[in-house]
């Protein structure tokens, strides 16, 4: 989903994303993996009701991000 497109009641945003945060083994994994992906997310907001304050997050996504498969 290109992220350059506008609508009415969605917003979509290039950024790069950095997690911070202690924790277990999960925690760390979660961050190596996400800070070190150099390319930006896309992030989608919907407008969810009439309120200028009422945005949802709705999608996040990146080509280069690849997750293992952990289904048996």
């Amino acid at each position: 989903m290109p992220c350059h497109r506008a609508a009415v009641n969605r917003y979509c945003w290039q950024s790069r994303i950095t997690i911070e945060g202690e924790g277990g083994e999960v925690i760390a994994l979660v961050k190596e993996r996400l800070n070190s992906v150099s390319t930006p997310f896309d992030l989608e907001w919907r407008h969810m009701s009439g309120k200028p304050w009422d945005w949802k997050l709705v999608h996040v996504s990146n080509e280069t991000l690849t997750l293992p498969d952990y289904a048996e």
